[in-house]
């Protein structure tokens, strides 16, 4: 990997491509109208109308202390709904290939004299992404350089400590008595909203 001596780019150039990646990253969630939430602004007065309605999800994002969630509205879009999540899946998926797309080419264009083969630019674009484990590089690699390079990857899962100890108060964690393999583990992993969670956040890490 190429190491530069030197930053490449200009404070403020490094600023607006950090910019660039975070809007292409969440924008792209509100290209597409699928992708985008709908609510109903008075779904009180619409149910009492006799409008359709179907049981409320996990997460309402309309949920009262004194009546507990409310039903969800035929016409309306949540998170959970699965079209929704299939719609943010496509939208961040293309963005994150175009993101590296732009990597690609600043890196092709700051280290242009050094590399001779493309497959070698693009094995230092993979690696900075974090895409190629350091263990199968030719440069031998120390623990500490190992470690430098890992610990960015933990940082996500951090996230998931408040939830984990929500879970273990639930007695809901594997070998608690509330713990189930079919509900916990079978039946998230086998819906969207599993493989939203679950799946696609864990290959992120």
């Amino acid at each position: 990997m190429l190491t530069f001596t030197a930053p490449q780019l200009l404070s403020s150039t490094a600023y607006t491509l950090s910019y660039i990646f975070s809007f292409l990253y969440v924008g792209s969630i509100y290209v597409s109208a699928r992708a985008r939430l709908s609510f109903n602004p008075n779904p009180a007065h619409s149910h009492a109308n006799g409008r359709d309605s179907q049981p409320s999800q996990v997460n309402s994002p309309a949920a009262d202390s004194s009546t507990g969630p409310r039903l969800k509205m035929r016409n309306e879009r949540w998170r959970d709904d699965t079209d929704v999540i299939k719609a943010r899946l496509v939208a961040v998926s293309a963005a994150t290939v175009v993101c590296c797309i732009i990597v690609f080419y600043i890196l092709s264009d700051v280290s242009s004299p050094v590399y001779s083969t493309t497959s070698e630019l693009l094995h230092d674009v993979f690696f900075r992404l974090g895409c190629v484990s350091p263990k199968i590089r030719s440069v031998p690699i120390g623990q500490d350089t190992l470690w430098k390079s890992l610990r960015p990857h933990l940082i996500t899962p951090v996230l998931f400590l408040g939830p984990l100890y929500a879970t273990f108060l639930s007695q809901a964690l594997p070998g608690q008595k509330h713990w189930s393999w079919k509900y916990h583990v079978k039946g998230q992993i086998t819906s969207w909203q599993g493989i939203r969670n679950i799946i696609i956040v864990c290959s992120h890490f």
